[in-house]
């Protein structure tokens, strides 16, 4: 790899020192990486310091007691329509910056990734189940959201921990077939 110099002004460096010192990064070589590849990462070339531009799209900070608020009034049912039409916009953005159709099974990795990149939760996708492990948005509007994003059928399974569960029960109009343990 090339070696590069540049001038960083002493507050940064002594920032990055104590990121060192408390253990959170090894090296400055470490943190200038990290933060470069969070820079392209995320578009932060587009940013402003009134706008931020992820991939074209603009975003926006928010608590999670935010959305929370957003969402209080709203029954499941609500939720989960919330969550179909959101969904459009990461059919859009999946379509305009990869050329890709979030419905496509090939594709559903990268859409679990893109959940993971804006700060949605930790998505696995095991089989015939999608676990969302953090979730930051109301289980019933992900429901809605994996639903017509993915082109999937899915079944919310109850839990009382931070995660949401859910079962494909068909996949583009197919009946997922389940069989029986004793």
């Amino acid at each position: 790899m090339p070696a590069t110099t540049v001038d960083i002004p002493p507050d940064l460096l002594h920032f990055m020192d104590d990121l060192i010192s408390r253990g959170v990064a090894r090296s400055r070589r470490e943190i200038v990486v990290s933060a470069l590849s969070y820079y392209q990462k995320y578009t932060m070339f587009d940013w402003s310091d009134d706008r931020i531009l992820v991939r074209k799209l603009r975003r926006a900070f928010m608590t999670q007691k935010g959305v929370e608020q957003l969402t209080l009034n709203l029954t499941d049912q609500q939720l989960y329509e919330v969550g179909k039409r959101m969904a459009h916009t990461l059919l859009d953005s999946l379509l305009a910056n990869f050329g890709r159709n979030g419905r496509e099974p090939d594709n559903y990795k990268l859409v679990m990734q893109i959940l993971r990149d804006i700060g949605w939760g930790e998505f696995t996708m095991t089989g015939d189940r999608i676990v969302a492990n953090s979730p930051f948005m109301h289980k019933q509007l992900l429901r809605g959201y994996l639903e017509h994003g993915l082109g999937l059928q899915l079944r919310l399974t109850p839990t009382i921990e931070d995660v949401a569960i859910f079962e494909i029960e068909s996949r583009q109009g197919a009946k997922v077939e389940r069989t029986r343990s004793n």
